[in-house]
């Protein structure tokens, strides 16, 4: 990525990068390794499951974006990268979610901010916070759960607005079921499980998981 931008004017990211180095004749080596670091490269994917017309769309997110669309079936329907937004780009974006309508959020956390679009890509909002937002969940009923990296887990009403924060225990990642509301969230080793209000329901985990950093919930049948 850093190499290639250097003589190309089309925007790059660690997911359209591989693709045009090898258009080029550039051969690609990937080397992987099981030992996470914070908060780097990151790829964030978000699926449409709100029984409306855009449901099976997904939505890939690399870090500084661009948020990429797809429908169900796999094909590109279309990409964002903050143009249509109020500040006119992304900033560092790290977390992206979709609401019952087909909503989709992206979380700018250089810009504190939480950009909303439709399910089309059409710009809604923007919500400002006080701290800079990384994984986000949306409740059925528009309760954002959003997470200030690596610090706490803030509670944002369907209009933005702050109810507080329900774990400063260094959050990784953020979910919710949408049948029970309760919200889980990815600590390095474990998963702690809050009911709506915010109480600690349950913690489990602890001798399963290592460097965890994602968090999802099957809203059929409950389970993690």
């Amino acid at each position: 990525k850093g190499l290639l931008s250097r003589f190309l004017d089309q925007p790059l990211n660690y997911v359209n990068a591989p693709y045009i180095a090898r258009e080029r004749g550039i051969k690609v080596t990937e080397t992987r390794s099981r030992e996470a670091t914070d908060y780097i490269n990151t790829l964030t994917v978000a699926v449409d499951n709100s029984a409306t017309a855009s449901e099976g769309h997904f939505y890939a997110l690399p870090e500084f974006g661009p948020l990429f669309a797809f429908d169900a079936s796999g094909t590109p329907l279309y990409q964002l990268n903050g143009s249509t937004t109020p500040l006119g780009d992304f900033g560092d974006v790290c977390g992206a979610a979709v609401d019952s309508s087909g909503n989709v959020y992206v979380s700018d956390y250089s810009n504190h901010v939480i950009q909303k679009f439709d399910s089309s890509g059409t710009y809604l909002d923007t919500i400002g916070v006080s701290f800079s937002p990384c994984d986000v969940a949306v409740d059925t009923d528009g309760t954002i759960y959003v997470i200030h990296w690596n610090n706490a887990v803030h509670k944002l009403d369907s209009a933005g607005v702050d109810q507080g924060i329900i774990d400063s225990q260094s959050p990784k990642a953020v979910n919710v079921d949408p049948s029970s509301h309760h919200v889980y969230i990815a600590h390095d080793t474990f998963i702690r499980e809050y009911d709506s209000s915010g109480t600690l329901v349950s913690t489990f985990g602890a001798d399963r998981l290592a460097t965890a950093r994602g968090v999802d919930v099957d809203g059929s049948t409950g389970n993690v």
